[in-house]
């Protein structure tokens, strides 16, 4: 894997994750190998643009995940990811919410299981 995506797309990337869910999401070895450097160089360029905060970027991806009915552990991983932006509870509760006309309960209801585990334990 590139040196430099390591030292500079990373960067925004452990802002979100956490130092662990970073070194968790370079833990995949063997077979997904090669994607390692995808995983970093797209998210991290991605992340590093201007013209958004990290929160509301994180906020996007939150919303993205739930319209795609990601799983609970992705969306986890997200909402955790916003809180460490600077998201508070009140806005990634409200934002769940404001999915519900769109992409309808079922979706919301996960990510709401999802948000708790993160929000209030």
């Amino acid at each position: 894997m590139s040196k430099r995506i390591l030292e500079t797309e990373g960067d925004n990337l452990k802002i979100i994750l956490g130092e662990q869910g970073f070194k968790d999401m370079l833990s995949i070895d063997g077979i997904y190998e090669d994607i390692k450097e995808y995983l970093l160089a797209i998210p991290g360029s991605i992340y590093d643009r201007p013209g958004l905060g990290l929160k509301y970027k994180e906020m996007v991806a939150i919303t993205s995940l739930l319209t795609q009915g990601a799983s609970e552990k992705l969306l986890k991983s997200h909402i955790q990811g916003g809180v460490n932006a600077g998201l508070t509870r009140e806005e990634i509760v409200e934002c769940l919410i404001q999915c519900i006309p769109y992409v309808g309960f079922p979706r919301v209801i996960t990510a709401m299981r999802a948000s708790f585990d993160v929000l209030y334990e």
